[in-house]
C-alpha cells in the first residue's frame, strides 16, 4: 500500500486504520520530508488503533510519537508478544531495515538517532527489546 497514493493531510485519515484486520505492518518512507511530515501523526494514530496488530516496522519522527504508541496502542497495553522494529529520530537519519547487521530480523529492536534525554517510557521499550542502537545521542553521561 502506498500512502501516497491517498493525499495530504486528513485525506489520509481512516485509511490505515480501515485495515482492522492487519496482522503484520511495515511502513518505509521514500518520500519528500514535507510530505511525510504533514501526514507521520495521522499515520502513527491511524497505526495505533490497530488492535490485531503481530509485527509493526516502523520510524517514529521523536521519541513523544513512540510514547504516544505505546500509551495507546490496545494490542501493546494487551502486552502481546507483537515483534517490533522501531526507529525514533530523523527519518531520513535512519534507515526503515533497523540494525540490519541483526541476524534475526523478527526480534524486537529499538534505534534512537539524534534524540536528547532520556524519556521514561524507553525503560518499558527496553524490557521487550533485543537489539538496541543509539546514535548521536545527546544528554546522557
Amino acid at each position: 500500500m502506498s500512502l501516497s497514493n491517498f493525499g495530504m493531510g486528513s485525506d489520509i485519515e481512516g485509511k490505515v486504520s480501515s485495515f482492522n484486520s492487519l496482522e503484520e505492518l511495515t511502513i518505509e518512507v521514500c518520500s519528500s520530508k514535507l510530505w511525510w511530515d504533514k501526514i507521520v501523526n495521522t499515520v502513527e494514530k491511524e497505526v495505533a488503533a490497530l488492535e490485531k496488530l503481530t509485527s509493526l516496522r516502523f520510524c517514529f519522527p521523536e521519541v513523544d510519537c513512540l510514547e504516544l504508541f505505546v500509551t495507546t496502542s490496545p494490542v501493546w497495553k494487551k502486552n502481546s508478544c507483537m515483534t517490533f522494529q522501531f526507529a525514533s529520530g530523523h527519518p531520513y537519519s535512519t534507515s526503515p531495515q533497523i540494525l540490519e547487521s541483526f541476524c534475526y530480523a523478527s526480534n524486537n529492536s529499538l534505534k534512537l538517532v539524534n534524540s536528547n534525554g532520556v524519556n521514561p517510557i524507553m525503560l518499558k521499550l527496553l524490557m521487550k527489546t533485543y537489539a538496541f542502537g543509539l546514535i548521536n545521542h545527546k544528554g546522557v553521561s
